[in-house]
Order: structure tokens, then C-alpha cells, then sequence
């Protein structure tokens, strides 16, 4: 048998980054990552709604893309998988502290962290590597992940507050699997705020603006 061997080489590459609103004047700036076979340029239409004066979004786009049930369908993208698993941890928490400085560093007013599905557990384990500052996080139809310790990520902060959005008909945090989910959040000692609304595994603009109203105005 062929003597195969297995090296790392660290390279760069183009990321891709979307923005919406205006953030001289926006009150709250919030950094989202979209779910798995989701991209930056649509999840970050979910917030059109919201006035381009008062909010600013910085969008960016995992890094692996692929095509999504086959080669004739729109490309997709993704934050990692099992695969090499502790490298893509690294490179996208690397990624994220860059989009941080790059398009946050300087912003004077709130500023949330928010992760839909896949981007969930993107967020707190970005959070859990290089810490940065945020007022809020909201943490929308996606999983907390139960093998890091998450308390340096809030302590840094005064009154933290986790925004957790489930669907009612959410197919994949089913009664069984949000009960495991609370029983991270207990263990952690995150400070939530529950929300649930009638829909699947998707973000309902109405809420989502009632949200992002509420941290504008506490």
C-alpha cells in the first residue's frame, strides 16, 4: 500500500462580504451568518424592512460554496463540516475577526451578533476563540454548541442579552431537542429572551424587526 502522506499549507483567498444601511447614521449594527446551503446576499435581505438609516448590516459568506442538490442548481455555501473540522473553526473564526475589524471596529452605536441555523453555532464558536464586543446576540432557529465553555464569551459584558427565535413548526429544533437546547443555555447561564413565532426554519421579518426595534430602544 501506497505511504500517504497528510500536510497543511495555510493560504489566502477572496472572501465575500454584503452590507445594507448606512452606517453613519445607523443606531444598531448587526453582523450575521447565514445557514448552512444559505447565502450572505439573501439572508441579508431579511432586514429590508428596517429603515437604512437606522440599522447596518455586514453580511459575510462562508467560505466553502458548493451546489446544492446538483450541479444545474444555484451554488450554495457552508461554514465547515466534520471534515477537517478544527481548521475550519480556525479559518472561519479568523475570517470573522477580520470582517469584525474591517466593518465594526469603529461603529459608536449597539452592535449584535446574529447567527440563522448553521450560523448559530458559527457565532458562539467564533465568540468562544476570539471574543469581540457586542450589546446583543440573536440566536435564530440554530444550535449552541455543548462542547465549549461560553461563559468568557458574555463576561466581558455588563447585561448581555441572547435573543432565542424558534420556529412553532421548526423541523429541526423539534420540543425534544429545544428542552436539550435550554438545558445548554441553563449551563452556561446565558442570559435569554425566548421568542417563538408561527412559521419553519426561516427568519419572519416581523419579528425580526420587533427585535432589532427593542435592542434600538433599551
Amino acid at each position: 500500500m501506497a505511504h500517504i502522506q497528510h500536510h497543511k499549507l495555510t493560504v489566502s483567498r477572496t472572501a465575500h462580504v454584503f452590507t445594507y444601511g448606512n452606517k453613519d447614521t445607523a443606531k444598531v449594527a448587526v453582523l450575521v451568518c447565514h445557514g448552512y446551503a444559505h447565502l450572505a446576499d439573501r439572508i441579508i435581505q431579511k432586514f429590508s424592512n428596517i429603515p437604512e438609516e437606522d440599522i447596518y448590516v455586514v453580511s459575510p459568506e462562508g467560505l466553502s460554496v458548493f451546489y446544492w442538490k446538483g450541479m444545474s442548481k444555484d451554488p450554495v455555501a457552508s461554514w465547515m463540516t466534520s471534515r477537517n473540522r478544527l481548521d475550519e473553526i480556525e479559518d472561519f473564526s479568523n475570517y470573522l475577526t477580520q470582517v469584525y475589524s474591517a466593518y465594526l471596529s469603529s461603529f459608536e452605536g449597539k452592535v449584535v451578533l446574529m447567527g440563522f441555523s448553521q450560523g448559530c453555532a458559527t457565532i458562539w464558536r467564533w465568540q468562544h476563540k476570539a471574543p469581540v464586543h457586542y450589546d446583543s446576540m440573536i440566536n435564530w432557529a440554530g444550535w449552541i454548541p455543548e462542547d465549549v465553555d461560553l461563559s468568557h464569551t458574555l463576561d466581558h459584558l455588563s447585561e448581555p442579552i441572547v435573543h432565542v427565535v424558534v420556529g412553532d413548526q421548526d423541523e429541526y429544533l423539534t420540543d425534544e431537542r429545544m428542552e436539550a437546547l435550554n438545558s445548554i443555555i441553563e449551563k452556561n447561564k446565558i442570559p435569554a429572551v425566548h421568542h417563538r413565532f408561527e412559521g419553519k426554519h426561516q427568519v419572519d421579518r416581523t419579528l425580526l424587526e420587533s427585535i432589532i426595534k427593542s435592542i434600538i430602544n433599551n
